[in-house]
């Protein structure tokens, strides 16, 4: 059998190299430069290559048909926004992606930024730094509100969403979920019903008009593009709070601005945003009541480390002409 060859531009990579011992040889030029590759970049690289495994690179139409003999494409994410599936399949080159692996990571990172918002931990922190300690009673000027009894409204009901349902429980709050694609006789990706989880289903108008913190937990497809826009937060309490660690683009941030300046909703919290990386002058940093991270919700060493493994371990498979798991095959029609 001949060695293959396999470029890779993932961080920490290293750590499952030795799955494709004596089947493969990994090139791995993570870290030489400071931003991502290029899809011009990615289609002079690609002609001597059987694999291709990107992280955030662009793998895009040029680069794509510059690699049009790839065994596989490999994506270890959630999603693979940043790879041209239809150029691929095309191609019938099977695009290979790691569904489900930073589940636990982002639901535990959702329940921190709620947390911080509902108790003002961010606020408080960054004003303590600049050396502003209220005194305590004016400290009763914006207290916040504990969870339990509150009631959150998941939007999305897919391997994040269940998991931040299990978690709030913990917390002694009634959840409230929103899936066009579950029903009650529906099991979710974790192989239980909604109610089982303790989940009501409910429609998206009334979510949020009864949640008082909204959590969004869904991918940016046609469908969601703008699904949270001036009406639906229109329908938001005053007094609730709205998260998203999900993807940029579900929320309209200039609705979703107003709606913070005109103090229409209590606050956000904000992981992902239509514009990445955030543009230093956003008019969503000069509020007091939002809370921002650089898309980092997914971010733990198992959660890179299980993304790798399975990308990895499926293309290994196909390397050895076995059928990769249809699960971690964003294209499975390629394979028919």
């Amino acid at each position: 059998m001949r060695r293959y060859k396999v470029l890779t531009m993932v961080p920490h990579f290293d750590k499952v190299i030795n799955l494709f011992n004596n089947i493969a040889e990994v090139d791995s030029i993570w870290g030489k430069k400071d931003t991502f590759y290029t899809e011009e970049e990615l289609a002079e690289f690609l002609p001597k290559y059987d694999v291709c495994i990107v992280w955030i690179d662009p793998l895009k139409g040029k680069a794509i048909e510059a690699g049009k003999h790839l065994k596989a494409i490999g994506v270890p994410r959630a999603g693979y926004d940043n790879v041209d599936v239809k150029k691929a399949t095309e191609y019938k080159i099977p695009v290979i992606y790691s569904p489900g692996a930073n589940s636990s990571a982002v639901a535990d990172f959702t329940l921190g930024l709620i947390i911080s918002l509902v108790r003002g931990i961010a606020q408080k922190n960054y004003e303590l730094k600049k050396g502003i300690f209220k005194e305590r009673w004016a400290l009763l000027e914006d207290v916040g509100f504990s969870l339990e009894g509150k009631t959150l409204g998941i939007i999305g009901l897919g391997n994040i969403g269940c998991r931040v349902a299990i978690r709030a429980k913990a917390f002694g709050m009634d959840i409230i979920g929103y899936d066009p694609y579950i029903d009650e006789n529906t099991q979710t990706p974790l192989g239980l019903y909604p109610s089982e989880l303790g989940i009501k289903l409910v429609s998206l108008e009334e979510l949020l008009k009864k949640a008082d913190i909204v959590t969004l937990h869904l991918p940016i497809t046609q469908e969601t593009k703008g699904l949270i826009g001036e009406r639906e937060l229109s329908w938001m309490k005053p007094n609730s709070y709205i998260v998203n660690t999900s993807r940029g683009g579900i929320i309209d941030e200039k609705a979703l601005y107003k709606a913070l300046k005109e103090k229409r909703i209590r606050g956000a919290a904000l992981d992902v945003f239509e514009r990445e990386p955030l543009p230093p002058d956003d008019p969503l940093l000069k509020l007091d009541n939002v809370v921002v991270t650089p898309h980092i919700a997914w971010c733990t060493e198992e959660a890179i480390f299980r993304s790798n493994y399975i990308v990895a371990k499926e293309i290994v498979k196909i390397l050895k002409g076995e059928k990769p798991s249809l699960r971690n095959v964003a294209n499975p029609i390629v394979l028919s």
